[in-house]
Parts: structure tokens; C-alpha cells; sequence
């Protein structure tokens, strides 16, 4: 699992499908990931598997305070992130990509 944290600012309440799309494709190239053979993993289930590793890594709080989720499937990768309260809120939210077949957290992040 790669974690990583980003300095830049978000002036956008949440991501898009389309940048989700982009961030899966560049991570599958970036870690040779494999295809996706067969989905067992739910939207459902795979928010139960990210909920407790963001709240252990960036607090309970914060992580809670970005609900809703935008949750979208992306060539068999759940991408998950969070949103800000308003349009021009200061400060990042998290992404987190999990596998759709295993559940393996492939990559974590939250921008600041």
C-alpha cells in the first residue's frame, strides 16, 4: 500500500468521475497492477474496508467530516474519496484505490 500526502490547496468540493478514471489508469501503469479478473468486492464493502484504515491513519474527525463519499469503479479499482463542505473550502481531501477482486488497498492519499 503507497500513502502519500499532498501540499496542495483544493478549491473543489469533490472529484469527478473522470479524475478518478485518470488517477486508477495512472496507478495501474505506475504499479504494473493486474486486470481485474472477477469483482467481488461492493461499493458497500469496499467503504467498510477503507473507513477504518483512513480513520487510523488521518483521525476519525477529518475523514468523517468529508461524507459524503464520491465512490466510483474504475477497470475493476474502487476509487473513494472525500468531499469538502463548500465549493471553496480550503484543504484536501483523501483518495484511497482498492482492488475490486481481493480488497487490497493499492494506493492512499489526502491532499492539505
Amino acid at each position: 500500500m503507497l500513502i502519500s500526502c499532498s501540499s496542495k490547496t483544493n478549491n473543489i468540493p469533490s472529484l469527478d468521475e473522470t479524475h478518478a478514471r485518470q488517477f486508477v489508469e495512472r496507478i495501474k501503469i505506475e504499479h504494473q497492477l493486474p486486470a481485474i479478473i472477477e469483482m467481488s468486492i461492493t461499493r458497500k464493502k469496499a467503504i467498510d474496508i477503507a473507513e477504518p484504515v483512513l480513520f487510523k491513519t488521518y483521525g476519525k474527525k477529518s475523514i468523517k467530516q468529508q461524507r459524503p463519499y464520491k465512490t466510483y469503479l474504475a477497470d475493476g479499482y474502487w476509487h473513494i474519496s472525500g468531499t469538502l463542505p463548500g465549493k471553496f473550502s480550503l484543504g484536501g481531501v483523501f483518495e484511497i484505490v482498492i482492488n475490486g477482486e481481493n480488497g487490497q488497498i493499492v494506493k492512499m492519499t489526502h491532499g492539505k
